[in-house]
């Protein structure tokens, strides 16, 4: 908890000595390869949906009264999910919630878009949305070990202003509840997704942070 508030604080220097003329702009992509074992299939399809509701689209709508553009990017983010849209969404939602209090101009939302993962892919993905980060989930694999869910995820963090892939690594989490705002229960995918946003939030922001090079 310690070097994340040293992260924020990091971060927050960089806007304060230089950083006015733009608020960062990132992009949190959906999981470009999704593995399921069979022990989870049946759980994998709870996550499934098709089209938003009404009342769904007047939440989000709600949520983002003052940022317009954001509702409508994340309504058509969610108008089809999966297991793994909870990973990407559930990012852009944590990373909004931690930067907004030093970047209130900050444009952050989640696209769907299919690439190679390399990058000339990144690069006109960044310039298509106009954006300086893009958060690429390059593949999510669940894993069941010994009745314990699990989950392996490699992603990128892809800098537009160096055309540089600054970021590029494997994390594994596990259904432990976290507790504070991570808070779940115990020994569910529900706590796999959250430990996943909770870790890929904390490696995106500490390379974010470290050096005001990468920020245009």
């Amino acid at each position: 908890m310690k070097s994340f508030i040293l992260q924020i604080i990091l971060i927050c220097s960089l806007f304060v000595h230089g950083q006015e003329k733009k608020s960062p702009t990132i992009v949190i992509l959906n999981s470009q390869k999704t593995i399921i074992p069979k022990e989870l299939d049946s759980i994998a399809k709870q996550f499934v949906q098709k089209g938003l509701s009404i009342e769904q689209k007047k939440s989000i709508r709600r949520e983002n009264r003052n940022f317009k553009f954001n509702a409508e990017k994340e309504i058509e983010f969610l108008e089809e999910t999966d297991i793994t849209t909870n990973i990407s969404y559930g990012l852009n939602y944590f990373l909004s919630y931690k930067f907004f209090e030093y970047f209130p101009n900050l444009l952050i939302y989640p696209a769907k878009e299919l690439n190679q993962s390399d990058l000339g892919s990144l690069m006109v993905i960044s310039k298509k949305h106009n954006v300086n980060w893009i958060v690429n989930l390059e593949k999510v694999e669940f894993i069941v070990d010994k009745e314990r869910y699990k989950a392996k995820i490699k992603f990128q963090l892809y800098n537009q202003k160096t055309n540089q892939i600054l970021l590029e690594k494997d994390i594994m989490v596990d259904d432990s509840n976290p507790g504070f705002e991570f808070a779940c229960e115990n020994g569910t995918i529900n706590c796999v997704i959250n430990n996943s946003v909770s870790r890929l939030s904390s490696e995106i922001m500490a390379v974010m942070g470290k050096d005001k090079k990468y920020w245009r």
